[in-house]
């Protein structure tokens, strides 16, 4: 099965910025500046996180910052497979298992929950597949329920589907997507193999978000 995509990365202003950041943050690693003490706070929003909560919350059913890759997948698919490997996904990537809640005074936080359940849709020769795919794609997130990440398998005959992933900006962007693709038909690779999949991840976006802070301040 080829996982080849074609991904959409509308309103991305905000990845070029946080790459560049990213490579700050190597330098500052590699120098004197590296013994600083970083106060991480998990709960934190990056301030490209908090814009998108304040612009989702003016319009809460609103699908503008839904981003989505699509890729045409040839050969047989494993169903459960497949699922194994989606949930291995959200497993890898705590983004992938975080939600938004608004404190009392009405602050934005974020939760990384340890388990977050998740499944691919499937549905089976559809009347109008493009509509079935719009329908899902634009279908607006409710950012307090993780996963902020869909999927679902469209397929008319036994050697060829569409899979779409689906996903708030608020968590990743088109770049990210790329990831997750790759991450995806490595761990459908080892799935079907029967091999061990990842229980959980190692990469945490709460660092990154303290460093944009001691960064900016």
């Amino acid at each position: 099965m080829d996982f080849g995509s074609k991904a959409s990365a509308r309103k991305d202003q905000r990845s070029a910025a946080e790459r560049i950041l990213a490579q700050h943050i190597k330098r500052a690693q590699k120098t004197s500046e590296s013994h600083t003490q970083l106060a991480i706070d998990p709960s934190m929003l990056s301030y490209g996180q908090k814009r998108m909560w304040y612009l989702h919350l003016m319009d809460p059913n609103s699908a503008a910052y839904n981003i989505f890759s699509i890729a045409k997948l040839h050969g047989k698919v494993d169903l459960d497979a497949l699922r194994q490997a989606f949930q291995a996904l959200i497993n890898r990537h705590p983004s992938l298992r975080t939600s938004f809640q608004s404190t009392a005074n009405g602050h934005p936080v974020s939760t990384v929950h340890a388990t977050v359940g998740a499944d691919v849709f499937v549905v089976d020769d559809p009347a109008l597949p493009q509509d079935c795919l719009d329908d899902f794609i634009w279908k607006p997130f409710d950012l307090g329920l993780a996963p902020l990440l869909r999927a679902i398998v469209i397929r008319n005959d036994d050697d060829t589907c569409l899979m779409a992933l689906v996903i708030h900006h608020i968590i990743a962007d088109g770049w990210s997507l790329g990831i997750l693709h790759e991450d995806l038909q490595r761990f459908y690779t080892a799935a079907l193999a029967s091999q061990t999949l990842p229980v959980t991840g190692n990469s945490d976006f709460s660092t990154f978000v303290a460093a944009e802070k001691a960064w900016i301040a």
